[in-house]
């Protein structure tokens, strides 16, 4: 299998509504590869876990999906598509300024 070029990308979109936020979530699970890595930064309350939601319901992840802030890191089996989910939330790892390859490393 191909292996992804490490890319670092920033994106801004205007989400309303949480059905918004995790159907946009969605279609970018269907796009994920194993071994793909997305960063999402925001404050709290910003909707990344609603967003994780929608990228688990793209990869076919079944069961309930929510904030890892108090327990780091929550591993979901691999759902339909055979791609298991790793949802941490790098706030007590570092801060946000760090560089996109070294959050990789340290997660």
């Amino acid at each position: 299998m191909p292996e992804h070029p490490p890319t670092a990308q920033r994106t801004a979109v205007h989400l309303p509504t949480a059905a918004d936020t995790e159907a946009l979530g969605e279609r970018l699970g269907r796009e994920l590869q194993a071994g793909d890595l997305v960063v999402l930064d925001g404050p709290l309350g910003a909707g990344k876990t609603v967003l994780v939601r929608g990228i688990a319901a793209g990869l076919g992840v079944h069961g309930p999906i929510t904030s890892p802030t108090f327990v780091i890191a929550r591993e979901h089996a691999a759902g339909d598509r055979g791609i298991p989910l790793v949802h941490v939330d790098a706030y007590r790892l570092g801060g946000v300024d760090q560089q996109v390859g070294d959050m990789a490393g340290e997660l």
